[in-house]
């Protein structure tokens, strides 16, 4: 065994015994017990660096290579210590594994004298308790300053000893402790956070940290120095402007306002499925780059799968973030789910979007809210007590998702799901921009309040468009059609609904997203909720008083869709239906009555004018037949619908495939004189050419 000579002349010193690495100042102890040490847990089981088999080199003058064999667990530890003059020590510390293993925890450290009687982390400083039985030293509670260059702590100089700054280059906790009666020491150690998300360790080397111990003669020096450190970490993690601020701590982003954290747990977070497997932005390292005061950049690579998260965080006003979010591809990847969001405290009472608000529940079981309208891109939560409140807005396609987390976290998660940008969610190479994000801290009630009316108008001039006499108006699932103000339109208005496995599903409860292209046309995608099943409608004017309507089918899986209704759901002020050869009046009764058609092909049908009401002639350019009749008491209209037809055998829809489901004309006729004119130009076909499909017997 190795061993060096204690100077007493010398200022700091290093002596090794016994499995052992004490630490000498001028020829005083001060180390105890283990001394400098490494410790690791597997399966519930610590093994400490003083029972491996020790092999210690000095490879250069004050520069030592320690080799520890765990010979039983098929681990090496390598650690590397060098005296690097002005009383500082630099440690190293290696791991080889060889063979699989789950290490659990990880800690490197010192027991210290103890004749150390006040301990200090750069922020905060205190006395060690009298007792001695592993209780730790509790750090101060929601204080911002507490959490920033948490890899920087030690114990303060006394009259005859030195204090002791350890530092530590790495992701993890510093703990303060007195040890037990026995050992009747201080422990200054820093747990290490795991190397991956599941602790698991293949056969290879890995890094643990990088530490330094420095020697500080007197109080005047401790003090300098720590405030010198508390400058530089303070520059180097934190983000802020007035109030807002960002800290950036074991692989998260946490958002305070002055020294309150308002988020909890993952805090800002991106997170998305690959290979039916989630993975986040909080599980994996990350590089942070201050691009100057206002910006800066985050790498987020996660090491075991293709793909590299950018972000861009950018403080623009006293209470305004702005959060750029894209991802860098290394090779073709299927990815699902893709969301971005933060989670904020549980203090908070009430959510918000543009167009409503409510009450979280008391319950934490990740259950999502339901929204009335889940194409609102701003959302958040209302002030409460000394909490701001926080709005979230992003500048993407995707749904907003509000909920509250598992009883573990216990908070309110602020999520928006991205539309996937790629078919059938998977990706080439290269870069994707995920969002633009911005998150505004308001104080005041009455602003979000405002924010909220705003929006409201907003979303319905976005969600209407047409001419001076017709226009279509879009609310919560349903679309409607006005003629000079008025409605023609009852309940949900024009929808469709497609049968899957013997249930019918409607529009109403999908989501829908628009983009208007002009004043005469919009673009809805509409995505259902509950089948793998998304229509694209596009819905044209071509005149004052005609509407085009074309809707396309996607699936996500492949599945058939026997049956398909394209629906208008009318004003119960129409009296008279009409197809292309025959005419009638609608019964009294509102019970889902049908009536039957002499002339089911017919692919022109609606209802005659009622007074103010115009008449309304639905043409259909597919194959299927019209069905007419009274709705139910309760929505008390006229449902003038077609059902759709895929011929004798049923179409497979398949993923990666657009399909063509339906082309229609709408044209309101105030003159009845018309609608005769047109029923009047269709003939109707002679009996022995109609099929069986075509002629109801009664």
């Amino acid at each position: 065994m190795f061993k060096n000579k204690i100077d007493n002349n010398q200022g700091l010193n290093l002596f090794f015994e016994d499995g052992k690495a004490k630490l000498y100042w001028k020829g005083l102890e001060l180390t105890k017990n283990l001394g400098l040490h490494s410790a690791f847990n597997i399966d519930e089981k610590w093994h400490i660096s003083s029972e491996g088999q020790w092999l210690v080199s000095e490879i250069a003058p004050g520069k030592f290579q320690i080799s520890i064999n765990y010979t039983d667990i098929g681990v090496i530890q390598s650690w590397l210590l060098t005296l690097a003059g002005n009383d500082e020590l630099l440690w190293e510390v290696d791991m080889q594994v060889k063979q699989p293993v789950y290490i659990l925890d990880r800690k490197v450290g010192l027991f210290l004298s103890d004749n150390y009687a006040h301990w200090f982390h750069f922020s905060d400083q205190g006395k060690f308790p009298q007792a001695f039985n592993w209780d730790d030293v509790p750090l101060k509670k929601h204080i911002f300053l507490n959490k920033i260059g948490s890899c920087s702590f030690g114990v303060m100089p006394s009259v005859t000893y030195p204090g002791i700054l350890f530092e530590v280059d790495a992701q993890g906790t510093p703990l303060l402790q007195n040890t037990n009666e026995e050992i009747k020491a201080r422990a200054v150690q820093f747990q290490l956070n795991g190397i991956n998300q599941n602790n698991y360790y293949e056969t290879g080397m890995y890094k643990w940290c990088f530490g330094k111990i420095k020697l500080i003669e007197n109080e005047g020096a401790a003090n300098s120095h720590i405030e010198n450190l508390r400058e530089k970490i303070f520059t180097a993690k934190v983000f802020e402007h007035g109030k807002l601020k960002l800290y950036f701590d074991e692989r998260k982003a946490r958002l305070y306002w002055d020294d309150l954290e308002l988020t909890k747990h993952f805090a800002l977070n991106t997170i998305f499925s690959f290979n039916e497997k989630w993975y986040g932005s909080s599980y994996t390292d990350w590089q942070i780059t201050r691009i100057d005061r206002e910006r800066l950049h985050i790498t987020i690579d996660y090491r075991d799968i293709p793909i590299v998260h950018k972000w861009v965080m950018t403080i623009t006003a006293d209470n305004e973030l702005t959060w750029e979010v894209g991802m860098q591809i290394k090779k073709t990847v299927n990815i699902k789910h893709k969301k971005m969001g933060l989670f904020v405290l549980s203090e908070y009472k009430r959510w918000f979007n543009a167009s409503e608000e409510g009450e979280f529940p008391e319950s934490f079981n990740w259950e999502n809210l339901f929204l009335n309208r889940t194409d609102s891109c701003g959302f958040g939560v209302k002030p409460v007590g000394g909490c701001p409140g926080i709005l979230f807005e992003v500048d993407a396609e995707g749904i907003p998702l509000i909920q509250n987390t598992s009883k573990e976290f216990c908070a309110r998660a602020l999520q928006f799901e991205l539309a996937d940008d790629a078919q059938s969610g998977y990706y080439e190479p290269g870069y994707y921009k995920w969002g633009s994000g911005r998150i505004k801290i308001i104080e005041d009630k009455a602003v979000i309040d405002r924010y909220i009316e705003n929006e409201r108008e907003k979303l319905i001039l976005a969600k209407s468009f047409g001419s001076d006499k017709l226009r279509l108006f879009f609310d919560e699932g349903e679309a409607k059609i006005l003629w000079n103000e008025l409605e023609l339109t009852k309940g949900i208005g024009m929808h469709i609904a497609l049968n899957v496995n013997g249930n019918w599903y409607d529009s109403l409860h999908a989501e829908w997203q628009f983009k208007k292209l002009s004043q005469e046309k919009i673009y809805i995608n509409v995505r259902y909720r509950d089948i793998p099943v998304e229509q694209k409608w596009t819905l044209s004017l071509t005149g004052e008083e005609e509407l085009v309507w074309d809707v396309d089918i996607q699936v996500k899986e492949t599945l058939q869709i026997p049956h398909k209704k394209i629906s208008l759901f009318l004003s119960d002020k129409y009296t008279h239906w009409f197809n292309s050869s025959e005419e009638g009046e609608f019964p009294r009764g509102f019970n889902w009555e049908r009536i039957f058609l002499n002339q089911i092909d017919s692919r022109g049908f609606g209802v005659k004018p009622a007074g103010d009401y115009p008449g309304i002639l639905f043409e259909v350019n597919v194959e299927g037949a019209p069905l007419i009749q009274n709705t139910n008491e309760q929505l008390k209209g006229r449902a003038v619908q077609f059902e759709l037809s895929d011929g004798k055998d049923n179409i497979q829809y398949a993923p990666g495939n657009t399909y063509k489901l339906f082309s229609g004309k709408i044209r309101l006729i105030e003159d009845e004189k018309i609608i005769n004119d047109y029923m009047a130009s269709r003939q109707l076909l002679p009996l022995e050419l109609l099929d069986s499909k075509s002629l109801y017997i009664f």
